[in-house]
């Protein structure tokens, strides 16, 4: 989209700015035009087709250009705008965080699914590797009467989960915490639900990712830098006299491949009841157990 003179309108920049996006090959290019255009004029995407005939002003343009070329350069639309839509919850991301998926809504899902038993109790639910807070802060809003720990080892990505919870009006009931898994003391017990959403792509894998993957989101959040099965140990073994009886484990897992090493894992810790379950793309994607008779 080359620089011109004349002012264009919204419905103009968009149409040109999508067949440019779609020239370079980048991934719903209509969809990145409306987002970038609406958070360029401050508006919502649905206010741009309310206002096809207003003209952008030459620093609109300017601004617009910017983000486009940022968006070309394989930096995620959602760095770019600086926030993301977690199951109708708004949530800040930058740089410092994973960008929440489709999939991990689908594990929250399964979570409020499998906590429906408690019948409204006073849940204790522990997020191992919390990055932007999405699921710890969308547990806390569909369990009013949940109270959550959430632990990550990246302390830039707690502050970023900290305001995430302030602004979504839950932050009184998560208490965040920089957390090694690997090497701190966890001193906490007493939970009904250990989940997490773990790094489990190997190191050797890394490499076939999308470039706006590969580049841009923080390495320790995607990859255990092993065999993608490292972290997802420490998870299990973190979980180890810290469930309530009927306790249940719940983690997103890197799809078919480490399907029958985790129940092996799980079946090995104790835990009953194991489960994997499909994402919407026919992928192992989420695996499960229940300690019923634990004894802490």
């Amino acid at each position: 989209m080359g620089k011109n003179a004349q002012a264009l309108n919204i419905k103009d920049i968009l149409d040109k700015s999508t067949e440019y996006l779609q020239s370079k090959g980048i991934e719903s290019p209509r969809l990145n035009a409306e987002w970038l255009l609406a958070h360029t004029l401050s508006k919502k995407r649905i206010e741009l087709y309310l206002q096809f005939d207003r003209l952008l002003t030459e620093s609109e343009t300017d601004e617009y250009r910017s983000l486009l070329k940022e968006r070309l350069n394989s930096k995620p639309l959602q760095y770019i705008i600086g926030e993301v839509d977690f199951m109708g919850i708004r949530l800040n991301v930058d740089k410092n965080v994973l960008i929440p998926r489709p999939e991990t809504e689908q594990l929250v899902e399964i979570a409020l699914e499998r906590l429906k038993s408690h019948n409204g109790k006073a849940l204790k639910i522990l997020d191992v590797g919390t990055g932007s807070g999405n699921i710890a802060i969308a547990l806390a809003k569909f369990l009013p009467a949940a109270v959550v720990t959430a632990i990550d080892l990246s302390a830039e990505a707690i502050d970023v989960a900290k305001q995430n919870a302030e602004e979504n009006e839950v932050a009184d009931r998560i208490e965040f915490f920089v957390h090694n898994i690997k090497s701190d003391e966890f001193s906490h017990s007493g939970y009904d639900m250990i989940i997490s959403n773990p790094p489990y792509i190997s190191l050797d894998t890394m490499s076939s990712l999308s470039a706006d993957i590969r580049e841009w989101e923080p390495e320790s959040a995607l990859t255990d830098f092993s065999d993608g099965l490292d972290m997802i140990k420490e998870v299990i073994n973190l979980s180890m006299g810290r469930l309530n009886e009927n306790g249940i484990i719940l983690i997103e897992i890197g799809g078919n491949r480490q399907s029958e090493p985790l129940k092996k894992m799980l079946s090995e810790a104790g835990y009953s009841n194991i489960e994997v379950e499909s994402d919407y793309n026919s992928h192992a994607r989420f695996a499960s157990g229940v300690l019923e008779n634990h004894k802490s």
